[in-house]
């Protein structure tokens, strides 16, 4: 019962005090998450309407993370992430494997929009 009053009292002190590795890991997705949305805001528009092919979106990631110096990971990484901040993959239908609701602006991109 005295290790549970010591690590009461220790956690009063310190916190939790997570180890290297777990400050490391969490430091890198937030790194992850906010470059995806520098990626978002800088070279994307969003919206219901707007759709892309998934290779014209990771090629745009990749040179975005490339010009700010930043691993962009493998197409694998990238379908998660952007899959995690809510658009869907379609591999049916008319437009083929897409994703819904973002596309590359027109300006970053050598093709037009999708609307």
């Amino acid at each position: 019962m005295q290790w549970l009053i010591d690590g009461a009292l220790a956690y009063q002190e310190q916190g939790l005090n997570p180890p290297q590795a777990v400050l490391e890991a969490t430091a890198s997705y937030f790194e992850d998450e906010d470059t995806l949305a520098q990626w978002i805001a800088e070279c994307c528009e969003t919206g219901p309407d707007l759709w892309d092919k998934p290779t014209l979106l990771f090629n745009s990631w990749k040179d975005f993370t490339a010009a700010a110096n930043f691993i962009p990971g493998p197409n694998k990484d990238f379908k998660s992430k952007i899959e995690a901040a809510g658009y869907r993959y379609h591999k049916t239908g008319l437009r083929g494997r897409h994703y819904e609701g973002i596309q590359i602006k027109p300006s970053n991109s050598n093709q037009e929009g999708h609307e």
